[in-house]
């Protein structure tokens, strides 16, 4: 059966192509990211935003677009990297039989601005897309079933949560999406990224530092301990090295207005019936930055909070890549695999065919068919004689046990004979109440049904 509804790919930060006025500087291939990374940079920094850069505006007019998916492995030394999507995207074409441009859509945006600038593009790409698809294969009750890789997530999440995209989802499959944020960005921003490699030397820190969407990355729970070991959340710290305590508090209230925005969702019945799925994919068992200390030497990263290793994908600690609404859902699914490669990895590809496939199966379907047993007696016999009858749902044999209602008289126990797809069995008995049960013999086990009647005298 063909999949009904539209897909679209999201990418993470770094997973789209970028060219500024129509030159590719982020690009489609490996080659070319070695290419900007081994020439130290030059093309990379004309990436860097102008400030500020207003989430209220859709195009700063800096020439830079997002031109498509990277297909291939792309890296951010020192913040992040991943391991493309061509993969990915031929997994959908192939299993579920999607068709490019039709009902399998990828999303590129520009990775380095503010999410909530991507997600107001992605409202107006899904609708427009949606409403596509819906009069090309007739079916005016498609949806859309978004599949995200790590930062994606944040942008599909805004457009679902806060710009009611809910209301045209049907699933949501997330790749290692750091719902919570990633002690990575803060790494970054509190230490930088300068390295030298033989004659090459690379410094891309004032460059990332003014992208909007490394300080929507920075981790939304409380994770920092100034000492004392009390853990407090990054947004609202000032002073930290290296960061700008005013955008990290606008980045945790970015956070905070997802969260808000789903909780008031969660209490309308109409988000109730048709919420969407999600199905967050989670990296365990590699080692995963989860907390920080700050002393005056800066800013060190610790693979622990609490003092205990909660792992992660290697980029997102566990406890960030799944959605605050499912904190006891146990919905997730875990690999053992890094954060870059998760989109490409089998046992991940395995979990997205089949929670898509398994989307519009009503299980209901599948149920065992309930045993029962109807009974149908007169309230009042004459002494001549008393008649019970009973049909199971299917054939099988029926019994039936009668018991004077006052203490003492015999019980008796009757045979029901099949007639006409009806079993019944007749006996005499003398004046006085009493209690009937009926007994259906099912392989799965019996089902009864009881009843009370009178008998008198002529």
């Amino acid at each position: 059966m063909a999949f009904e509804h539209l897909v679209i790919v999201l990418p993470g930060i770094s997973g789209s192509v970028l060219a500024k006025d129509g030159k590719e500087i982020w690009g489609s291939s490996a080659e070319a990211i070695w290419r900007a990374v081994t020439t130290g940079g030059d093309s990379i920094r004309q990436l860097r935003l102008p400030a500020p850069d207003d989430p209220n505006v859709d195009d700063l007019g800096d020439g830079v677009t997002a031109t498509g998916l990277a297909p291939d492995l792309h890296i951010i030394p020192g913040l992040w990297k991943i391991d493309g999507y061509s993969g990915l995207v031929r997994r959908l074409r192939e299993e579920l039989g999607l068709e490019p441009d039709k009902n399998l859509l990828t999303f590129p945006y520009d990775w380095r601005r503010d999410n909530r600038v991507s997600a107001r593009r992605l409202e107006r790409f899904a609708n427009e897309k949606l409403d596509a698809w819906r009069k090309a294969s007739g079916n005016r009750d498609a949806k859309i079933v978004f599949v995200v890789h790590s930062m994606g997530g944040l942008v599909a999440r805004w457009f679902l949560e806060v710009l009611g995209g809910w209301r045209v989802a049907r699933a949501l499959v997330s790749f290692g999406t750091p719902y919570r944020g990633s002690l990575n960005a803060l790494g970054y921003l509190a230490n930088g990224y300068a390295q030298s490699v033989g004659p090459l030397s690379l410094d891309l820190t004032d460059t990332l530092k003014s992208f909007s969407s490394v300080y929507q990355l920075l981790p939304a729970f409380e994770c920092v301990d100034r000492g004392g070991g009390r853990l407090e959340r990054v947004g609202e710290i000032v002073g930290l090295p290296g960061v700008d305590a005013a955008r990290a508090a606008e980045a945790l209230e970015f956070y905070r207005k997802m969260r808000e925005a789903q909780e008031a969702n969660a209490r309308t019945q109409d988000y109730v019936d048709g919420k969407y799925e999600i199905f967050p994919i989670v990296g365990i068992a590699q080692p995963t930055f989860q907390s920080a200390i700050v002393s005056d030497q800066g800013v060190t990263l610790s693979r622990t909070i609490g003092g205990k290793d909660e792992s992660g994908d290697g980029t997102v600690p566990r406890v960030s890549a799944v959605p605050l609404e499912l904190d006891h859902g146990h919905k997730e699914t875990f690999v053992a695999e890094t954060h870059g490669s998760l989109q490409n990895f089998e046992a991940a590809l395995v979990q997205l065919v089949g929670a898509l496939t398994g989307l519009d199966i009503d299980l209901g379907h599948y149920r065992f068919a309930a045993n029962t047993v109807s009974l149908d007696i007169d309230d009042v016999y004459p002494v001549e004689e008393v008649t019970i009858r009973a049909t199971p749902s299917i054939d099988v044999p029926v019994s039936a046990r009668i018991v004077p209602a006052s203490a003492g008289g015999p019980a008796v126990d009757l045979p029901l004979t099949p007639q006409d797809g009806v079993y019944v069995g007749r006996t005499r008995l003398e004046p006085g109440a009493y209690r009937v049960a009926v007994v259906a013999d099912f392989h799965s086990g019996p089902a009864r049904a009881n009843d009370i009647f009178l008998v008198h005298s002529a």
